[in-house]
Order: C-alpha cells, then structure tokens, then sequence
C-alpha cells in the first residue's frame, strides 16, 4: 500500500477528533499516534505524541463533524453510529483512481481519555491508533 494515497485518509484521524469533545472536557489534549501496516515508512510507524486545544466550541455533534471531514475528502457511502461509549464510523473515501474502504472505532474511556483506531483498506492495509488524554482546562500554558 502506498503511503502517499494513505495521507488524505489519515487526516481523518486527526480531523475527526475535535469533533468527539463534546463527550470530553475542553483544553489542552495529548494525542499520541502510530500507524501499522506493511510496506509503511518508519517514520509513519513510529509513535508520535503532540498536544492539541479542543474549544468548547468544538464540542457540537460528532456524527455531524466526522460526516463533514470525509465529505471533504471525497468519501462516500458514510455510516455513523453511536452505541452508548463507542462511535462506529464507515466510509469509502475516492482518492485518484482507487477507493480506500475506513472503518473508525472510538471508544470514550472517561471525559478525560478516549482511544481511536482506524482501519484503511485498498490494495493492502494500515491501522491508525490514536490514544488522547486530557491534560488541562488551560491550552495557554
């Protein structure tokens, strides 16, 4: 699988997560993030951690906003459910000539962590996981 028709894709994770704030508390947010697949780049599988700003603002509906993201990137085909703690969301998102099929599971732990995975299929496959815990109210500091 080609790690470049992946990046449009991979967006999602980190489009969709302001989106589940609403479940969450505002403020400063570490995410850490890996992918695993074959063929995918050390540096895409290598964890990485950076700190995000979620706005209460932010904080509307979630099907709404992750239905907007992959409406952005050309997906189709969008199912979007909610089962009490877990958001289950499919898509097939057109990116050139091929369709990558996405399959996303968050699962709300707490207001204060929360943990993604997404899985993105064409010629092969990749995982996302994305762990995200509340640090503070404030995103100054």
């Amino acid at each position: 699988m080609s790690f470049r028709k992946l990046l449009p894709v991979l967006a999602l994770t980190t489009l969709a997560a302001p989106a589940l704030a609403n479940d969450l508390k505002p403020g400063l947010w570490e995410s850490t993030k890996y992918l695993e697949g074959e063929g995918l780049p050390a540096e895409l599988t290598e964890k990485k951690t950076v700190k995000q700003c979620l706005s209460a603002d932010e904080t509307s509906d979630i099907a709404a906003l992750m239905e907007q993201k992959w409406n952005e990137i050309n997906c189709q085909d969008i199912d979007i459910q909610r089962n009490g703690k877990v958001i289950e969301g499919q898509a097939a998102c057109k990116m050139g000539p091929r369709t990558t099929q996405v399959e996303t599971t968050v699962t709300l732990h707490s207001d204060q962590h929360y943990t993604m995975k997404t899985v993105m299929t064409n010629e092969g496959q990749a995982i996302a996981h994305a762990e995200r815990k509340w640090l503070q109210a404030d995103c100054e500091n």
